[in-house]
Protein backbone atom coordinates (compact mmCIF):
# COMPACT_ATOMS: atom_id res chain seq x y z
CA UNK A 1 0.00 0.00 0.00
CA UNK A 2 2.85 2.45 0.62
CA UNK A 3 5.51 1.16 -0.61
CA UNK A 4 7.51 -0.14 2.24
CA UNK A 5 7.12 -2.54 5.04
CA UNK A 6 5.78 -1.04 7.84
CA UNK A 7 6.73 -3.31 10.47
CA UNK A 8 9.10 -6.07 11.05
CA UNK A 9 11.67 -5.29 8.24
CA UNK A 10 15.07 -3.49 8.61
CA UNK A 11 15.99 -0.14 6.89
CA UNK A 12 16.63 -0.09 3.19
CA UNK A 13 19.27 2.30 4.00
CA UNK A 14 18.02 5.42 3.23
CA UNK A 15 16.36 5.78 6.31
CA UNK A 16 19.09 6.02 8.77
CA UNK A 17 20.67 9.00 10.28
CA UNK A 18 23.83 9.01 8.43
CA UNK A 19 22.20 10.12 5.67
CA UNK A 20 21.19 13.70 7.17
CA UNK A 21 24.55 14.03 8.94
CA UNK A 22 26.55 13.69 5.92
CA UNK A 23 28.44 17.05 4.65
CA UNK A 24 26.46 19.14 2.53
CA UNK A 25 27.86 19.97 -0.93
CA UNK A 26 29.83 23.43 -1.02
CA UNK A 27 26.97 25.47 -2.71
CA UNK A 28 24.33 24.10 -0.54
CA UNK A 29 26.00 25.10 2.03
CA UNK A 30 26.61 28.79 0.90
CA UNK A 31 23.49 28.82 -0.25
CA UNK A 32 21.82 27.90 3.22
CA UNK A 33 24.55 30.15 5.14
CA UNK A 34 22.95 32.75 3.37
CA UNK A 35 19.38 32.05 4.13
CA UNK A 36 19.86 31.69 7.54
CA UNK A 37 21.96 35.20 7.82
CA UNK A 38 18.91 36.46 5.92
CA UNK A 39 16.28 35.28 8.57
CA UNK A 40 18.49 36.10 11.34
CA UNK A 41 18.37 39.60 10.16
CA UNK A 42 14.62 39.80 10.34
CA UNK A 43 14.18 37.73 13.28
CA UNK A 44 12.96 34.77 12.18
CA UNK A 45 14.89 31.90 13.68
CA UNK A 46 15.77 28.87 12.04
CA UNK A 47 16.91 25.76 14.79
CA UNK A 48 18.38 23.71 12.07
CA UNK A 49 19.21 22.69 9.00
CA UNK A 50 20.47 19.35 7.73
CA UNK A 51 20.16 17.03 4.77
CA UNK A 52 16.78 14.89 3.59
CA UNK A 53 17.45 11.05 2.41
CA UNK A 54 17.17 11.80 -1.04
CA UNK A 55 20.43 13.70 -2.72
CA UNK A 56 20.72 17.17 -2.86
CA UNK A 57 17.41 17.73 -0.44
CA UNK A 58 18.16 19.48 2.38
CA UNK A 59 15.81 21.32 5.12
CA UNK A 60 15.26 24.17 8.12
CA UNK A 61 13.34 23.26 10.89
CA UNK A 62 12.18 26.67 12.80
CA UNK A 63 11.29 27.48 16.46
CA UNK A 64 8.69 26.82 17.29
CA UNK A 65 5.92 29.70 17.66
CA UNK A 66 2.47 30.98 18.05
CA UNK A 67 0.50 30.13 14.75
CA UNK A 68 -0.33 33.13 13.69
CA UNK A 69 3.37 34.81 13.53
CA UNK A 70 4.80 31.44 12.53
CA UNK A 71 2.30 31.51 9.22
CA UNK A 72 3.84 34.91 8.75
CA UNK A 73 7.38 33.98 9.04
CA UNK A 74 6.98 31.11 7.09
CA UNK A 75 6.02 32.69 4.14
CA UNK A 76 9.08 35.71 4.52
CA UNK A 77 11.26 32.67 5.03
CA UNK A 78 10.02 30.84 2.07
CA UNK A 79 10.44 34.18 -0.24
CA UNK A 80 14.04 34.41 0.99
CA UNK A 81 14.78 30.37 0.19
CA UNK A 82 12.93 31.17 -3.13
CA UNK A 83 15.33 34.21 -3.81
CA UNK A 84 18.80 32.68 -2.75
CA UNK A 85 18.40 29.50 -4.33
CA UNK A 86 17.80 31.28 -7.58
CA UNK A 87 21.16 33.32 -6.63
CA UNK A 88 23.10 30.35 -6.87
CA UNK A 89 21.44 28.87 -9.39
CA UNK A 90 19.65 25.99 -7.25
CA UNK A 91 15.82 24.91 -7.50
CA UNK A 92 14.19 25.59 -4.07
CA UNK A 93 10.85 22.80 -3.96
CA UNK A 94 8.84 23.96 -0.57
CA UNK A 95 6.67 20.98 -0.47
CA UNK A 96 7.10 17.57 0.66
Amino acid sequence: LCGRTLVGHEPCGTDLYDMHSSPMNSVAQAAMSEIQDECFRLGIALRTRHREGGPNQYEYAPHFGVATAQIDENLVCMEIIQDVARKYGLVALLHE
